[in-house]
C-alpha cells in the first residue's frame, strides 16, 4: 500500500509532471507484466491520494470513499455534528 505518493510533491507545472510519472511507473509495471505474459502469482498495489491525477484515472479501478461513501457501510462519521 502507498500512502498519498504526491502529498509532498507540490501542485505547480513541474511537480504536476512528476506526479504523473509517478503513476505512469505503476502502470508501466503492471502493463509489462502482462505484456511478458506474467500471469502467475496476482498482485494488488493500494495508494490512497486524495490527488489522483485526472490521466490516471482511465487506466487504474478508482474507488473514492468520502463520509457519503465510507470504506466501511454503516460506520458513523466522527466528524459529524453531534445529535
Amino acid at each position: 500500500m502507498i500512502d498519498s505518493p504526491t502529498e509532498n510533491i507540490g501542485s505547480n507545472h513541474w511537480d504536476s509532471r512528476f506526479a504523473q510519472r509517478v503513476y505512469s511507473s505503476f502502470v508501466g509495471f503492471v502493463t509489462a507484466r502482462t505484456g511478458a505474459g506474467i500471469t502467475t502469482a496476482p498482485f494488488q498495489v493500494l495508494v490512497a491520494d486524495n490527488n489522483l491525477p485526472a490521466s490516471v484515472r482511465d487506466h487504474v479501478l478508482v474507488h473514492d470513499f468520502d463520509h457519503d461513501r465510507p470504506l466501511i457501510p454503516g460506520l458513523s462519521n466522527p466528524h459529524a455534528a453531534q445529535e
